[in-house]
C-alpha cells in the first residue's frame, strides 16, 4: 500500500532554508554553553533536524515525496526524538535514546536501499567497525577496569548500536560502482553524511564517555548536523528530480536504484 504525502509549503529557495538551520545550530551551541541544561537548550537542538525536514517537504512543492525522501524524513524524526530524549539525566532515557537512532539508521538505510547487496562492502565496512570496537573497549577497560560482566555488557551494548551506524555507510557505498555509472550526485551526499555521523558517535563515545573531554560536543553536534543537512539535501534533491520528470509530480520511487537503471539503460 503507497502512502502519499502531499503538503504545501511556501516557496523557500535550499541555500535559504540551510543558512537558517546554520543559523539555529550556533543559536543552540551559544544556549548549551550558557544555560546547557535549561529546556530552551533542549527545544533549540532540535530545531535544525525540524528545518532540514521542513527542506525536504518543501522541495515536493505540493507534490508526493519520493520514497528516498519518505524515509530520510523519517529517519530524521526519529533522530530528533532521539535528540530529545539522549540528553536526560536519566539512564532509561538515554537508552531509549539510543534506540530511537538506532531506527533512524535502519530508516537510513532502507532509503539507500538494499540492492546492490556488495557483501564484500560489507566486510570492509564491518571490519571497520569491529577494530573502532576493540579500539574503544581497550581505551575503556584501560582507563577504568571495570568488573567483566559489566564491561561485556558495554562491549555488547556498543558493538550493537555500531553494526546500525555502520550499517548506513555499507548501504550508502555498496552500489556506488553502479550509481558512478549514471553520474549522479546521490552516492555522494549519503556517503559523506554516514562518515559524519560515523565521526560524531566516535567522537561522542571516546571523548564524551570514556575520556571526557570539556567541549567535545561541539565536534560530535557539528559532524552530526552537517551529516544530516547532507542526507536532507539529497532528499530534496530527489524530490526535485522526481517533480521535473514526471508530469502528474513526484513518483513514489523517483529516485530508486531501478529508475535510474532504466533511464541509463543500466542492466538491474
Amino acid at each position: 500500500m503507497e502512502i502519499s504525502f502531499r503538503l504545501k509549503f511556501p516557496h523557500i529557495n535550499r541555500p535559504k532554508i540551510l543558512a537558517v538551520a546554520l543559523l539555529s545550530t550556533v543559536v543552540y551551541f551559544i544556549s548549551r554553553f550558557a544555560a546547557p541544561d535549561s529546556l530552551q537548550t533542549l527545544v533549540l537542538k532540535c530545531v535544525p533536524n525540524i528545518l532540514f525536514i521542513y527542506l525536504i517537504y518543501q522541495s515536493a512543492n505540493g507534490h508526493s515525496l519520493t520514497t528516498y525522501a519518505q524515509k530520510v524524513t523519517t529517519g530524521l524524526c526519529w533522530a530528533t526524538l532521539g535528540d530529545c530524549l539522549i540528553g536526560s539525566d536519566e539512564s532509561w532515557c538515554f537508552g531509549i535514546g539510543v534506540v530511537c537512532f538506532c531506527v533512524a539508521h535502519v530508516m537510513y538505510m532502507g532509503a539507500f536501499g538494499f540492492h546492490p547487496v556488495n557483501p564484500g562492502r560489507a566486510k570492509q565496512v564491518y571490519g571497520q567497525a569491529l577494530l573502532a570496537l576493540l579500539f574503544l573497549a581497550g581505551i575503556k577497560f584501560s582507563r577504568d577496569e571495570p568488573y567483566f560482566i559489566d564491561f561485556m555488557v558495554q562491549v555488547a551494548g556498543c558493538g550493537l548500536y555500531l553494526l546500525f551506524l555502520f550499517g548506513s555507510l555499507w548501504r550508502a557505498s555498496a552500489g556506488v560502482q553502479t550509481w558512478s555509472r549514471v553520474h549522479t550526485w546521490l552516492p555522494d551526499l549519503r556517503i559523506q553524511a554516514a562518515f559524519l555521523w560515523i565521526i560524531d558517535d566516535i567522537i561522542l563515545i571516546l571523548f564524551d564517555l570514556i575520556l571526557p573531554i570539556r567541549g567535545a560536543w561541539i565536534a560530535v553536534m557539528t559532524s552530526y548536523y552537517l551529516g544530516n543537512a547532507l542526507v536532507a539535501v539529497s532528499a530534496a534533491l530527489s524530490n526535485e528530480e522526481a517533480v521535473r520528470g514526471g508530469a502528474s509530480g513526484a513518483t513514489p520511487d523517483g529516485f530508486e536504484y531501478q529508475r535510474l537503471s532504466a533511464l541509463h539503460n543500466i542492466p538491474a
